[in-house]
């Protein structure tokens, strides 16, 4: 079964079906979708609801759309920390933790800061220019 958010278009199939007299279960087995949805689906139809998709529950995104596009393009600058971006955004009205954007960095980027390896000295100079770098 196909777990997930099934398109209008899905959905839409799948009433006309059992508007032309196929059952639910033949209906579920043709579109690779479970019985419970296609129920679910009948359901909602019979009441007069849309076949639109609820929003969905949950703990809302932290980031907004303009501190994803900073910190994108932030990615190729040189000597660009996330304690820098994180105070540029501060002060444009996204207080967002430094931890915030190396995660968002590390997940949704897949940059990693760039390897020095442990225990190395590095001048001040050289510690500076430490940048993020993408992929690995």
């Amino acid at each position: 079964m196909n777990v997930g958010d099934h398109g209008v278009e899905v959905r839409s199939k799948a009433i006309g079906m059992l508007e032309g007299g196929i059952t639910q279960k033949e209906v579920a087995r043709r579109l690779n979708v479970g019985v419970r949805s296609v129920r679910r689906w009948w359901s909602q139809r019979k009441c007069g609801e849309t076949m639109e998709t609820k929003p969905r529950s949950g703990r809302p995104q932290i980031l907004k759309r303009v501190s994803r596009i900073v910190i994108k393009k932030s990615l190729g600058k040189r000597r660009q920390s996330a304690r820098k971006l994180s105070r540029r955004l501060s002060i444009r009205g996204n207080p967002i933790s430094h931890m915030t954007i190396q995660l968002h960095l590390a997940q949704k980027l897949d940059a990693r800061p760039s390897n020095v390896p442990n225990g190395q000295k590095l001048h001040k100079q050289s510690r500076k220019s430490i940048e993020f770098r993408s992929g690995s």
